[in-house]
């Protein structure tokens, strides 16, 4: 129940029929009283006048200060409301993780039957391999979270060998070293490990038990916890695969790779 004085000096209780009384100062701002009402908008002709909402600030008596205790609440550009003198600290304002995202990255193989060995690159370039981009993978620039689960597959049937996952927070061009190619053996540079995300291995491939009409094999693992880190203002992971057995390929083979990402 909420209760005012009237000008008589009686209570009357604020009801559906009788509303709170407010008063809209006009005398000019910057005055002891300036004015409540407050322009929609100064370029907009008949903008509405509204009572600017000012909300108190919860402290301990020993804290308030003689002034800056009221902060004004104002709708921004996108019409939410938020306290204009909101500063920056740890208590978060909207989602802060917990979201699940998943991209699918897909490459075609050199023209080539060449088969592979254990430890070769599996690529798109027999010159200069590119790697794979998961674009807008982080949930925000800069972020971070969890490879929870990864699924290969390719559309040759019945080849059975294993991959490993090789994961990067940066493009080829940001490393000191340049990536083999395709079907060589992949080198490593301890200058490049500050970008790094580590690595996992996925099970060996496998194809439907209808291999007369099913026409690809493929692996998966439900089971990761793969943690990585996004580079500064960035949301893109990058991936390279190696064949962990040897096998032969078909000519511009296709192979794809999906990635879960739980994100912090």
């Amino acid at each position: 129940m909420i209760r005012y004085h009237k000008s008589g000096g009686e209570q009357a209780e604020v009801g559906e029929t009788n509303g709170l009384p407010v008063q809209v100062i006009s005398t000019a701002p910057g005055t002891a009283a300036a004015s409540l009402g407050k322009a929609e908008d100064a370029a907009h002709a008949s903008g509405d006048v509204g009572v600017m909402l000012l909300a108190v600030r919860k402290d301990t008596a020993a804290a308030l200060a003689a002034d800056g205790d009221y902060h004004v609440v104002e709708v921004d550009a996108s019409g939410q409301l938020r306290v204009a003198a909101l500063v920056a600290s740890e208590a978060h304002v909207g989602q802060v993780g917990g979201g699940l995202t998943t991209v699918s990255v897909e490459f075609t193989r050199p023209s080539d039957t060449n088969a592979y060995i254990a430890g070769d690159v599996v690529s798109n370039s027999v010159s200069a391999t590119v790697f794979m981009a998961f674009a807008a993978l982080a949930r925000v620039a800069g972020g971070s979270g969890y490879i929870v689960r990864a699924s290969l597959s390719t559309n040759k049937k019945s080849i059975t060998p294993r991959f490993r996952v090789h994961l990067f927070n940066v493009a080829n061009a940001s490393l000191g070293t340049a990536i083999v190619g395709d079907n060589v053996p992949l080198v490593e540079k301890y200058a490049d490990a500050s970008f790094r995300m580590g690595y996992f291995d996925l099970p060996a491939m496998t194809t439907a038990a209808d291999a007369t009409n099913s026409d690809m094999s493929r692996a998966m693992d439900n089971t990761l916890r793969h943690p990585v880190v996004f580079a500064p203002g960035s949301t893109t992971l990058f991936a390279l695969l190696e064949a962990l057995d040897g096998f032969s390929p078909a000519s511009g083979q296709l192979i794809n790779l999906k990635l879960f990402l739980d994100c912090n």
